[in-house]
Formats: C-alpha cells, structure tokens, sequence
C-alpha cells in the first residue's frame, strides 16, 4: 500500500534534501524516483522542495564521488526521474548519457531500455551515438523483453520520428509472439507508433485489428489511438470498426474530453457517422471547459452543421469567411495557412502558400488560376495539435524554386515551372531527409546564393546547408565507388542556437544572423565564424518570439509572440558588434492571451497562435488574434507603433470570422497587393 500521508513527506523530504551530501548514487536515484511516484499519486508536496531536492541530486550527481561509482542502471533512473517530473537539466544529461553508452549488457536489465527512449523522446534529444547503443541492445535483447517494454520502445521511437526499420521489425517479431496474451493499452500503443512510423506490415496490423475485437473491454485512450491507427492506415473492415463503435459509445460521455474530441475528429476524417457519434460528442463538448486544442478541433468539426453552438459561453462558428477580390479555400477544415508570400521578383504574379493539413496551394494572379497538391499525407491529430505538417517555406532569390519544411524534419526543394503542376515529395529537385528532431519551423536561402539554405528546427539548432553536395555524384563522397552510393546528407554547420524551437531568423543584415526561439530571446551571430555577439530579451511574452523582421535600410527590428504585443528596436552594428536601442512595447490590440504554455508538457498547445508577419515600406502588417470582429490585420508604422489603417474582411450573414496567421507583400510596392493566409488564401487590396 505505501505510506499516504502527505504531512509525513514533507517533513521527511526536507531532511533527505538537508543530508543529501551522505548519499551514494543508489539513495539518490532512491530519492528521485520516490519524488516520481509521489506525483503518480497525486500527492501534494512543495513544489519548490522538488526542485531543491532534484537540483541537489543534480549537483550530487556531478561530483566526482558520484560520477566515478554511478551504475548505468542507476544513471538511467535518475535520468527518468528528471523527465517525469518534467526537469531537463542540459549539464546532468549529456554526462550520464555517456555512462549509459558504456553499458554491461550482463547487468543491464531489458526494461531499462524503454526508459531511456522515454527520456531522450520528452526532450527531443537526438543523441547518435546513445540511440545506436540503444537499437544493438533491442536488437540483441528484445526477445527477453515483456509487452509493455516492447510497446514503449516503438512509442518513444514513434515521438521522435526515428525510422529504424530494421529496430522496428525486431520489435514487430516479438510482439507477433506476445500479441495472444498482450493488453490491449500496450496493443493500441504498438498500433498508434507503427501507423506513425509508416511501418507497412499490413497482415501484422491486420492481425492487431482482429485481436482489438477479442477485448471486453477498451479503455478510452485506447480508443483514440485505435481510431487514430484508423484513419491513418485507411482500414477499412466494416465488421470490426463497428465493434470499436459500438465499444466506444457507452463510455464517450465519461471519457477524457481530448479522447473524445480526436475520435470525433478521426471519424468525421473517415466519414463515420454511425450512431450519431459526432452530434452526441459535439453535444458533450458543448458542456465541457475546454483549452484551445479542443476548441480549435470542436470549431472544425463545427463545420457539420451550419451554425454556431455556445461552449461554456465561448461561441464556435462553423462557416468560412468571404474575401475581397480572390479566394483559395483550403478545401479541407483540417487546415491552417503557416506561410504565405509572393515570388521574390517584382514582375511575377505567383504566390504560394502551405500549411498544416500539409498541402502546398500556388496562385497565378494574372491569370486568376490556381491549383492544390497535397504535400503530405497521413495527417495525425496530435502532430496537427503540435505541429503544422508544413511549417514553412521560401522562394529562391530567383523565384524559381521553393524551399519547404516539414514537422517530420524534412526540407524539400521543387522547381516551379508552372502553375497547376503538382509538387510533392516524390516529385522534386531534392529532400534533405530528418534535418531535426522535433521538425524543422524556418528555412532561407543565403542572399548570396540559391544553393546555400540556413534551417531552424524543433531541437534549437541553426544548421546552414550547400546543396551542391546533395547529388550522388559529389566527388567529395566518400562512397562514391561504392556499388550503394547515397547522397550526401549532413549539414556544413550544425550550432546550438537555442533550448527551445528555433522559431525564425533573419538574414537581412549583412555578415549577421539574427535567430528567434520559442518560450526564447532573440540572438544576433557573425555569420563567419558563428560566434554570438548578443542576446536580446524579445519582449513578447512567455511564448517568446514566434516571428521577427529586420529592416537594414533603416537600423529597425520588430518581433511578435503568442500576446498583442509588438516590440520594436533600433540597432547599431558593425563587424563585430551589435547594439540595441530604444526598445519600445507597443499593445495594438485590446486581446487577451490567456495561454500558459510549457514544451515540456503534453498537454499543452504549441501553435495556436501561429503568425508570420511582414513589411510593407516603413509600416509592419501584423495578423489580429481577435477571430471576432472583422479586422484580420494591423497595420503598424514601425518607427512610432502607431496603427495606421488594418485589413478587414466583413462577414456574409450566417457566416463566421476568421483570423489569418501569415502575411506577405508583393514586391513590387506599386501593386498594392497584400496576401493573407488562415483557414482561407486571400488577396487583399491596399494602395
């Protein structure tokens, strides 16, 4: 049973942190994991005596005492004890990680290797060298591993994209032996990772669908990854997904609210409708409290019916809003423009978009033409909550190209040769595969040269590309006589700008790089020898910068956040500094931001606030966040923050706004045209 009483650990825990410099590696790892469980229980205890107690463990851990006697065994459960607690400590990790590499595979228990992932998963840490010792032992020992073990080496491989086939099949080959007496939690996890990690054995998930249908009983969370196995593979056995219906109706009502809104969500995707799901569930909702991921899929699903229904007194539209001289819809209600923007050259009339249901959409203007090409498929609701499936692209300075990035780490570059014809990954110049874990959010070409591109991704690093050493055919490879040639794959520099996702950059100051990070500051670089010459506090909330402009031509530096607030600086630099000045906070917008949001956690919502902004001479076009009323952006002169003039898009009667997440203006200023992107890829005018 344990001890319950929360007064005994609170006055136990002080006088564990008073004598910690006694422990050994076993107390501590002791103590961290007695933290651990404490939590599981739901038991209150001080908070910041947890993290006393864990910074301690953390300092105990480097001492030389400690790192000298340490078990891998040991340093992989403290290392677990900091994940689940949700405490990434960037001196501990890499010193204990280099223990576990080293690991005696005679006392290393087969169940300490799922732990492991899990850590490296929370964190996005892509260790090469710690995963390949990882992907021997499973290879070696998974045959010694239970269900559960099994289960949560692919869940942990799935959250960091890692397709090791060859891991994975070895993993499948024993599940395949267990699968008669696996639980069905371990079983909907096993289906969840392989249908994300586009594993294609489809008799062994066949196999899984028709032991899914031996259950008694399902639990909800369970359900949402059976379903989201659904939709992702397409099955289409009629008889055993509506067993799974009718499982899952009975205990909608009680279940979690993100349970129910996903499976609402994967059937409408599928066109299931039985049983009157997506009402019963769309009613459910209506009476629940809901964060901004629920109610941003409840507002989708909303498209069902064709009117608003109120949720705890927030009202949830369900139609999409008219434009004033050129629309795109973006076909599916799945989808979210992340970036928009015009051909780079002052004499084309092309513009492109991408976003989050991962299609890419090009208009000619002249022409009044357009066309959709779906760039990505399989979309996966958490993925969608966390991350757009085409976080961005860029023209090439020639405009001939397009560079675009994807949440699954891929950069891809196409050619545009003409308007209506499709793009996709199997269909282009060239894909520079797993760029970062976590994906990859910014991607530029240098204003030097189309073929040298910077990256920002999920994990903070900035990575700077040549493509010329892409082909298979550069002299430099060193298996170019080998009979299996592959193209060269890694980046000329790889640099740690940030702890959290690199959000965006600039490149518009010469001999400097300005990078941008969520829940981070601002960081100016000297792009020569990538040394930081300054950090600069964004000011733009808790979420930190999500997008910046720097005009050089006048020394001036915008950035925006997840808050209504513009923050606006002069600079001065030279070869080797770079001086800010004359800071201002500008709040153009009677807002209120009421997100609190962690990356640490999941359950919290990265993106809902998602803007790209742009400059239009000496004046900054911002996106509203206000989704009421019909103004969809501001616009700002840079130099006093004062709002000049906005967008506005009034609404057809019985219809719905929208807010838009990406701007851009055409080049050539004279034009006077301003694209916008949202739930809809629109044209405005403005002269």
């Amino acid at each position: 049973m344990g001890m319950k009483e929360t007064i005994f650990y609170n006055k136990v825990l002080p006088i564990a942190l008073e004598r910690i410099d006694e422990a050994n590696s076993i107390d501590l790892a002791t103590i961290a994991q007695t933290l651990v469980l404490l939590k599981n229980l739901k038991m209150t205890v001080d908070s910041n005596l947890v993290k006393s107690i864990m910074n301690s463990v953390s300092k105990m851990c480097l001492t030389d005492r400690i790192i000298s006697e340490i078990s891998a065994t040991n340093s992989v459960l403290i290392l677990y004890s900091f994940a689940k607690l949700n405490i990434f400590d960037e001196v501990l990790f890499p010193r204990l990680l280099e223990l576990i590499k080293d690991i005696n595979k005679e006392n290393f228990e087969p169940h300490l290797i799922p732990l492991v992932l899990y850590v490296l998963s929370i964190f996005k840490i892509n260790d090469f060298s710690c995963l390949s010792v990882i992907f021997e032992y499973i290879t070696e020992y998974s045959h010694m591993m239970k269900h559960e073990n099994l289960s949560n080496c692919l869940s942990s491989m799935a959250r960091l994209n890692i397709r090791n086939y060859s891991v994975i099949r070895e993993l499948v080959q024993n599940i395949k032996k267990l699968l008669p007496s696996i639980r069905v939690r371990e079983l909907a996890n096993v289906m969840w990772s392989l249908s994300k990690l586009k594993y294609d054995d489809s008799d062994f998930i066949n196999d899984c669908f028709n032991r899914v249908k031996e259950y008694d009983y399902i639990d909800p969370m369970s359900h949402a990854q059976i379903f989201e196995t659904i939709k992702r593979c397409n099955f289409n056995k009629k008889d055993i997904v509506d067993h799974l219906l009718r499982k899952y109706i009975p205990i909608m009502r009680e279940s979690p609210t993100q349970v129910i809104t996903q499976v609402a969500w994967c059937c409408y995707v599928l066109n299931l409708n039985k049983y009157n799901l997506i009402e019963d569930s769309l009613e459910e909702l209506s009476r629940r409290e809901l964060n901004k991921v629920e109610l941003k899929y409840l507002n989708k699903l909303c498209f069902l019916d064709h009117s608003p229904i109120v949720v705890k007194n927030k009202v949830v539209y369900s139609n999409p809003t008219t434009v004033n001289i050129f629309k795109m819809c973006t076909r599916d209600v799945n989808s979210c423009v992340t970036r928009v923007r015009f051909s780079p050259q002052p004499g084309d009339s092309l513009a492109v978009a991408v976003d989050s249901a991962g299609y890419i959409r090009m208009m000619d203007l002249k022409a009044q033409k357009s066309s959709n090409y779906k760039y990505l498929e399989n979309i996966f609701m958490e993925n969608d909550v966390n991350l757009p499936h085409l976080c961005d692209f860029s023209f090439s300075n020639s405009g001939r190209c397009v560079y675009v990035s994807s949440s699954d780490g891929f950069v891809t570059i196409s050619a545009l040769n003409m308007v209506g014809k499709h793009l996709n990954k199997d269909n282009n110049l060239l894909t520079i595969h797993d760029t970062y874990i976590g994906g990859t959010f910014c991607v530029y070409p240098t204003p030097e040269y189309d073929f040298m591109i910077y990256t920002g991704g999920g994990d903070g690093f900035l990575r700077l590309w040549d493509l010329r050493l892409m082909s298979t055919n550069n002299k430099y490879n060193s298996q170019r006589n080998s009979p299996e040639i592959k193209a060269w794959n890694k980046p000329l520099v790889s640099l740690w700008a940030h702890v959290a996702p690199l959000s965006s950059m600039s490149l518009n100051v010469p001999g400097k790089i300005i990078t941008c990070g969520f829940n981070e500051n601002i960081r100016v670089w000297d792009s020569n020898s990538l040394v930081p010459i300054q950090t600069i506090d964004g000011g733009c909330g808790e979420m930190g910068v999500w997008d910046l402009i720097v005009d050089d031509k006048s020394s001036k530096m915008a950035t925006v956040g997840d808050s209504s607030v513009l923050s606006t600086f002069e600079y001065e630099c030279d070869e080797e500094s770079f001086v800010c000045k004359n800071h201002r906070k500008i709040m153009y917008e009677n807002c209120v931001n009421d997100s609190n949001l962690d990356f640490l956690s999941d359950d919290q919502i990265l993106f809902m606030n998602w803007r790209r902004i742009c400059q239009y001479g000496n004046n900054l076009v911002i996106p509203s966040l206000n989704s009421v009323n019909s103004v969809k952006a501001f616009i700002l002169d840079i130099s006093s923050g004062n709002i000049i003039d906005n967008l506005s898009c009034q609404s057809e009667p019985g219809s719905n706004n929208r807010n838009i997440s990406s701007v851009d203006v055409h080049p050539n200023p004279d034009v006077g045209l301003i694209l916008s992107g949202g739930l809809l890829f629109l044209i405005y005018t403005y002269i």
